[in-house]
């Protein structure tokens, strides 16, 4: 079966199974929204009308009491007031959709209403007349009063009963669809997990071979060929990725040739060049005067940086040809730094900037003293160049386990973690540290090294910067 029909089914069956979930959970977000509004426009506003009539009715209630002892006219105004607030309340609530028991309610609740509004009228008329029984009437106005209190009270009661009626709906709604979504979650784990092991199954080992050539050929070794197997779709795609490699390593032929070409074309002309300054220079075609001499120093400044450029180009083309030749022989690493450090000093970048800490005794390494002193320069030069002109570059030197340890620390930006190994590869550049140059010395400081069986890497120098470290086997052992 093709990779891409089982993915196919995978998701068609995935998709139906949510679907399934969509389906019901809408069934049951409709069930909750009906019961949501029933809370909303009924129970939920029958409390609230409940909460206000009563609050109307203490206010009718205090009045009362004030009426029964001051027998103030003003009273019977403010009451007949309030009683109209209340009579419209009864009505809204009346006109509610309520529970069979808040309907029970609401009747017990108007009897009462009405029998107050009889008593009511006995107490105003008799208080308008001055009859002498309004004191008495007053006092079954608040037993009417009280009456209505306790109505309300069960009614408000009722209405409680139905609103945790309608929740305890809500409750049951939502386990349900828990259970419905829990279950029809669980049978699409039943089918979808072996049939995704299954179609992992089929491309990880091709894929995971693809991902090892790949990683192979972001190294730069092209002489890479994955295998041909597995679903279509992968065996296609393993294809192609042989027939890139092939047409990869072909163009670094090209390209290694074409640099070898051009580099080796170059040398000529920039020697002679050179000398034509330094005779210039010397004064051999007559006296200059001094901004020819700027102006020839420039020049000269220039040529040897490029003749530089062309000799690091070669020495990598020599390293990955396997021409490099190397005498190797017991050489004193200290004095070899010491004396390439002191060589540097001169330079307009280095000033006294450079700080020194070598040990005092000898540390015997086996190598070739001018390749290694290319590395040690490299490794400060760069130093030099990525660190603020205000800041020094520390070159440390230590044993460790047989092995001697050179340190070049400096104070610039420092190099990001994913950059840390690829500056060791041709041509090169570490994000923020775009200066002059092809990105070569690094990649051939590393060959250098690991051509004496020795490491070559980078790591944080803190509180800011980087700190280059090159390991070699002391006195003619491997380093541990």
């Amino acid at each position: 079966m093709k990779l891409s029909t089982r993915i196919g089914f995978l998701a068609a069956l995935l998709l139906g199974l949510v679907l399934t979930v969509a389906v019901l959970g809408l069934i049951q977000v409709g069930r909750l929204a009906t019961v949501s509004r029933q809370l909303s426009t009924s129970a939920f506003v029958a409390a609230g009308e409940a909460l206000r009539l009563e609050r109307e009715r203490s206010r009718i209630e205090v009045l009362t009491r004030r009426l029964e002892v001051l027998r103030d006219p003003d009273y019977v105004v403010r009451i007949a007031e309030i009683q109209d607030e209340l009579a419209s309340g009864l009505l809204r609530l009346g006109a509610l959709e309520l529970s069979t028991d808040e309907e029970v309610a609401f009747v017990r609740l108007r009897e009462t209403w009405l029998s107050y509004l009889d008593t009511w009228r006995q107490v105003e008329n008799e208080f308008q007349g001055r009859g002498r029984e309004t004191r008495a009437s007053t006092v079954g106005l608040l037993a009417d009063l009280t009456a209505l209190g306790a109505d309300l009270a069960a009614f408000a009661a009722e209405t409680e009963g139905a609103i945790d009626a309608l929740l305890l709906d809500v409750d049951r709604a939502q386990r349900q669809a828990e259970r419905v979504a829990l279950s029809i979650g669980a049978l699409a784990m039943l089918f979808a997990l072996p049939l995704a092991w299954l179609t992992a199954r089929a491309v990880r080992q091709p894929l995971g071979r693809l991902l090892r050539g790949t990683r192979t050929v972001s190294e730069g070794r092209y002489p890479v060929h994955v295998e041909v197997e597995g679903p279509e779709e992968v065996a296609e795609l393993a294809t192609a990725f042989n027939e890139m490699v092939e047409r990869l390593r072909e163009l670094d032929d090209l390209k290694k040739d074409f640099l070898s070409h051009v580099s080796h074309e170059l040398r000529t002309p920039l020697v002679a060049m050179r000398e034509t300054n330094e005779a210039l220079l010397d004064e051999l075609a007559g006296p200059l005067t001094e901004r020819q001499r700027r102006l020839l120093e420039l020049n000269l400044r220039g040529a040897e940086r490029l003749s530089r450029m062309v000799t690091k180009t070669l020495d990598l083309a020599r390293m990955e040809a396997g021409a490099m030749e190397y005498e190797f022989q017991p050489e004193d690493l200290v004095s070899l730094v010491a004396d390439t450090v002191e060589g540097m000093a001169s330079l307009p970048a280095a000033g006294e900037r450079l700080r020194l800490a070598l040990p005092s005794e000898r540390v015997e390494v086996l190598g070739d003293r001018e390749r290694l002193a290319q590395v040690v320069e490299n490794l400060v030069s760069n130093a030099l160049k990525y660190s603020p002109t205000e800041e020094a570059v520390a070159i440390t030197m230590r044993r460790e386990d047989g092995a001697v340890v050179l340190a070049v620390e400096d104070r610039g930006r420092g190099v990001d973690d994913r950059d840390k190994q690829l500056i060791f590869q041709k041509f090169h550049r570490a994000l923020g540290r775009e200066r002059p140059g092809f990105g070569l010395g690094l990649a051939i400081a590393r060959e250098i090294v690991e051509a004496h069986d020795g490491e070559l890497w980078v790591e944080d120098n803190a509180p800011r910067g980087s700190r280059f470290l090159m390991r070699l086997a002391a006195t003619g052992g491997r380093p541990t």
